[in-house]
């Protein structure tokens, strides 16, 4: 009986100091919470001559946006000083998933992790930038994501790309001539 009093002793004290060595050393693992999405792209038609019903309808459809890359970072609004906490990438069926604890989070792109340089803020040849729209564009996460306890499904989101600009930055447009 003497031996049980003693193991059960034994065992207590581990317990207990386990649990306080958890809580001196954060050791309890933090809530991981599942985020999935879809993102798609669209294009507008760049040629000269009228398209056929055929084509129009091609272009209207929307298709998945492999390979694109998004980074999050701690906050509601996008700055430098606060840390990308992970990445994402998107497949090749358009569809994302990343965990991440409870928190607010902004959703970004590349070009939003290093501050805007003056030269960002020109327009090129004939690609115009908007430089006020970039600016606040800048600021703003692509989404905003508050995370609770629970798996969330980001809406399906979309990105189209204007003719003759290179990129995701809606703050750019071409003021040029169209192709004969």
């Amino acid at each position: 009986m003497k031996n049980n009093r003693v193991i059960t002793a034994f065992i207590f004290s581990i317990f207990t100091l386990s649990l306080l060595a958890q809580t001196k050393t954060g050791g309890v693992k933090p809530v991981r919470v599942t985020v999935t999405g879809k993102l798609m792209q669209t294009q507008s038609y760049c040629g000269g001559a009228s398209p056929t019903p055929e084509i129009e309808a091609q272009y209207q459809k929307a298709f998945p946006y492999s390979g694109k890359v998004f980074y999050v970072r701690k906050g509601k609004i996008n700055s430098t000083k606060a840390e990308v906490i992970t990445s994402f990438t998107v497949d090749a069926k358009g569809e994302f998933s990343f965990q991440i604890t409870p928190g607010t989070y902004s959703i970004i792109q590349a070009k939003q992790l290093k501050s805007l340089k003056s030269v960002d803020l020109k327009s090129k040849g004939n690609n115009v930038v908007d430089a006020k729209c970039m600016k606040e564009w800048w600021a703003k996460p692509y989404y905003l994501l508050e995370v609770k306890t629970e798996n969330i499904t980001i809406p399906d989101w979309s990105i189209h790309h204007p003719c003759f600009v290179s990129g995701d930055i809606p703050c750019i447009s071409y003021k040029g001539p169209m192709p004969p």
